[in-house]
C-alpha cells in the first residue's frame, strides 16, 4: 500500500498513545470531520470480532482494548488492513502478488481472510485478476480442495509480478522489497552491485533505471529459489560489447552472495534491461534485419497515406528507427518501460510527429500484437520530427553543442527546438553527456548550450536554459486565428454540457458529426481507434479525440464545454474539440493542427473560452 487508510491511521494513534482520544482530537490530527472519525470506527466495530485490535467506545471518546497482541502481528494486521478499507484496486494487486509469488496452489477462502472480506467480495475480485492474467498471457488453473495457481512462461510471470508492485523509492523500499520476497538490506546490496558495475565500466543508467533492475533481480532472485527459472529469451539484435560484460560481471556478484548460479537465460535477461537503456539514442553501430526494414518500410507507407509525409527516401531516418525498433520491441516484450521526462512538452509541440508515432504503433499492435506505451511513442516521435525538418531543411553554418545532462530526450527535444527557432540546420547541432564533455574539443562550436548546471569549469561561454519550452512557444497570428473561423459550424458546439466520462462525450459529438454530414459509423470507429492507441488528452483541461486517418471529405471541428471537468484518462478534461481534417484540406492539415493546439495549449485563450456560452461568443474570441 503506498497510502494509508483513514482506520489504520486512527488505530495507529490511539496505540502510541494508549489513552482515551475524543473524536474530536481524532478530527483534529486527521484533518477530518468528528463524523468522519464516528463513522469509520462504527465501520470498523462491526467486523470486530475478525480482527485482533480492538476499539472500546466510552463516553468521552475512544480507546485501544488492552490485550497483549504481538506487535509483528500487530504491523501485518495494519497492513491487511489497508486492503479491507482500500479500494478494489488495491485488493486485486494484493491477489495477484499472492499468486504470483510462489508455485503453491491458493485458496480463495484463505485470501478473502487475510483481506477481511466476504467470499462474493474475493470472487469478484477474482474474475477482474484473471483478465489482468490474461494480458500477460497467463491463466488460471483450478484444483478442487487445493486452490488456484497460475500457468504460464516464467518470463510472463515476472513481468506482471513487478507490473503490480508499488514504483520503488526512498520512502517505500523496505515494503517493494518484502512484496518481493526479500528484505530492504538486499534492495540495498543490489542497488550497490548494480552501481558498482556501471561505475566500473563507465555506464548511466538513471536512478529510475537502477531502482526498476534492482526491483526485477529481487523478484528473480525469490523466483530461482524456489526453482523457477527464465527457459528461453529471443533476441533480435546484438547485445553491446559493454552491457553484456556489465551484466555478467554483476551476476558473479550476487551468485557470490546469495550462494546459487544464474544460468545464461537469467544473464540474458539483465543485459536486455542494461542495452534499453541506451536503445533510444541512435548512437551505436548496428546490423539492421531485413525484418525491421520491412518493418519500416510498411510504416512509412501508411504513414504516406494517412498524413501525406513522404519519408520513403530518408535513410537517416530509416537508419535511426532501425536502430530504435528492434529494441524497443524486447523491451516491449520483456515490460521494461523508460521514463519520457518530456513527453507531455513533446506531444504539445510536435503534434505531426506523434501522429506518426501513433500510427507506428498501430501497425505493431496490428502484426505483433504489442502495445507501445505513451513513453515509447515520444521517443519515436523524436526521430520523425527530425524526418519532418528535413523534408524543407534551411541550413547554416553555425554550430551549437547541447551537453545532455538530464537525459537525452530533453536533449533531442532541445535540439529541436533550437533548429525550428533559430533555423540551425540538423547537422550543425551535436549532442554529448556530461561525461564526454570533460574530453571534448570545443574549439570548432559557436555555442554551448545545457539545460543542467555543468560541475566543472569550461573552455567555453555556457547558455543555460532551465525551461526548454521557453521562449519557444507556438504564437498564433491573426490569419492564423481567422482560417481556423472558417471551419466552425454551430450545429457542431455544444457548450456547459453535462457528462459523467470521457465515452459519453466522445459517442456523443461522433453522432452529432454524424448527423450533420453523414459520417456514418466507420468515423466513430476510426476515432476510438485513435483514442485507444494514445489517450488525447494534452493538458490544460483540453482533449483532443480525432480520427485516426482522414475519413471525411471536409474538414470537421465540433466543440463540448462542460459544466464540471471530467476524468478522461490521465487527467481532468473541461473542454474537448473533436477534430477530423478532411480529404481535400491534405496539405494544409498540419498546419490547421498546429494551428489549433497553439490556441488549446494557450491558458488565457482557455480562460475565455470557459466564459463563452454560444458560437457567437466563440466567433469573438478567435
Amino acid at each position: 500500500m503506498e497510502m494509508k487508510s483513514r482506520i489504520r491511521r486512527i488505530i495507529e494513534i490511539l496505540i502510541k498513545e494508549n489513552r482515551e482520544y475524543t473524536a474530536k482530537e481524532l478530527s483534529l490530527k486527521l484533518d477530518v470531520s468528528e463524523k468522519t472519525v464516528r463513522n469509520e470506527i462504527a465501520g470498523y466495530c462491526e467486523n470486530e470480532e475478525k480482527y485482533p485490535v480492538k476499539i472500546i467506545s466510552l463516553k468521552r471518546g475512544y480507546r485501544i482494548q488492552d490485550d497483549k497482541v504481538d506487535e509483528e502481528e500487530i504491523q501485518q494486521f495494519l497492513q491487511r488492513l489497508d486492503l479491507a478499507f482500500g479500494n478494489e484496486l488495491d485488493r486485486e494487486k494484493y491477489v495477484l502478488r499472492k499468486i504470483l509469488l510462489n508455485e503453491r496452489y491458493v485458496k480463495l477462502e484463505e485470501l478473502a481472510d487475510e483481506l477481511f472480506i466476504s467470499a462474493p467480495t474475493i470472487h469478484r475480485i477474482f474474475k477482474n485478476v484473471k483478465a489482468t492474467l490474461m494480458n500477460y498471457k497467463l491463466e488460471i488453473i483450478s484444483k478442487p480442495g487445493y486452490g488456484v495457481s497460475v500457468l504460464g512462461d516464467e518470463i510472463d510471470k515476472r513481468l506482471c509480478y513487478v507490473h503490480c508492485l508499488p514504483k520503488a523509492s526512498d520512502e517505500n523500499i523496505e515494503t517493494v522489497a518484502e512484496q518481493c520476497g526479500m528484505k530492504k538490506e538486499d534492495f540495498y546490496y543490489i542497488d550497490y552491485a548494480i552501481r558498482k558495475s556501471l561505475d566500473k565500466n563507465e555506464f548511466d543508467l538513471t536512478e529510475t533505471g537502477i531502482k526498476n533492475l534492482t526491483v526485477h533481480l529481487m523478484y528473480a532472485i525469490t523466483r530461482m529459489r524456489e526453482g523457477s527459472f527464465i527457459r528461453s529469451i529471443r533476441l533480435n539484435y546484438c547485445i553491446p560489447e559493454k552491457e553484456a560484460n556489465i551484466a555478467e560481471e554483476l551476476i558473479k556478484n550476487l551468485e557470490e552472495e546469495y550462494g546459487f548460479a544464474f544460468p545464461p537465460t537469467e544473464i540474458d535477461y539483465v543485459r536486455v534491461h542494461l542495452s534499453s537503456k541506451n536503445a533510444n539514442l541512435g548512437n551505436e553501430a548496428a546490423a539492421v534485419s531485413a525484418e525491421t526494414e520491412a518493418i519500416i518500410r510498411h510504416i512509412n507507407d501508411k504513414i504516406k497515406n494517412i498524413l501525406g509525409y513522404d519519408f520513403l527516401d530518408d535513410w537517416e531516418l530509416l537508419t535511426m528507427l532501425a536502430m530504435h525498433i528492434e529494441p524497443m520491441l524486447s523491451r516491449i516484450k520483456f515490460g521494461i518501460n523508460i521514463p519520457n521526462p518530456v513527453l507531455e512538452e513533446i506531444k504539445a509541440e510536435f503534434p505531426n510527429a506523434y501522429e506518426c508515432a501513433v500510427i507506428a504503433a498501430d501497425y505493431i499492435k496490428e502484426n505483433y500484437r504489442l502495445t507501445v506505451s505513451d513513453d515509447e511513442l515520444g521517443y519515436l516521435s523524436l526521430h520523425y520530427n527530425l524526418a519532418i525538418d528535413r523534408l524543407a531543411a534551411d541550413n547554416t553554418n553555425k554550430k551549437i553543442l547541447i551537453v545532455c545532462g538530464s537525459g537525452m530526450s530533453t536533449a533531442r527535444l532541445m535540439q529541436a527546438k533550437i533548429e525550428k527557432k533559430f533555423q540551425i540546420g540538423r547537422g550543425n547541432i551535436s549532442l554529448c553527456s556530461i561525461r564526454e564533455l570533460r574530453t571534448k574539443d570545443l574549439s570548432g562550436y559557436d555555442a554551448v548550450i545545457s539545460s543542467v548546471k555543468i560541475p566543472f569549469p569550461v573552455d567555453r561561454k555556457v547558455t543555460y536554459i532551465e525551461d526548454i519550452l521557453g521562449d519557444f512557444s507556438i504564437e498564433s497570428s491573426l490569419s492564423d486565428r481567422m482560417l481556423l473561423q472558417s471551419y466552425v459550424d454551430d450545429r457542431l458546439f455544444f457548450f456547459h454540457q453535462d457528462f459523467r466520462g470521457r465515452d459519453e462525450i466522445i459517442n456523443f459529438l461522433c453522432s452529432k458529426v454524424n448527423e450533420v454530414y453523414g459520417a456514418g459509423e466507420e468515423f466513430a470507429r476510426m476515432v476510438w481507434k485513435r483514442e485507444n492507441l494514445s489517450s488525447t488528452d494534452i493538458g490544460n483541461l483540453v482533449a483532443i479525440p480525432h480520427a485516426f486517418s482522414m475519413c471525411t471529405e471536409h474538414t470537421i471541428f465540433a466543440l463540448c464545454t462542460l459544466k464540471k471537468a471530467v476524468k478522461w484518462k490521465r487527467r481532468k478534461v473541461k473542454y474537448v474539440f473533436l477534430v477530423s481534417f478532411g480529404k481535400k484540406d491534405l496539405e494544409i492539415s498540419h498546419d490547421l493542427n498546429e494551428k489549433l493546439l497553439s490556441l488549446l495549449l494557450d491558458a488565457r485563450w482557455i480562460a475565455l473560452l470557459d466564459k463563452v456560452d454560444d458560437v457567437e461568443g466563440l466567433m469573438g474570441i478567435l
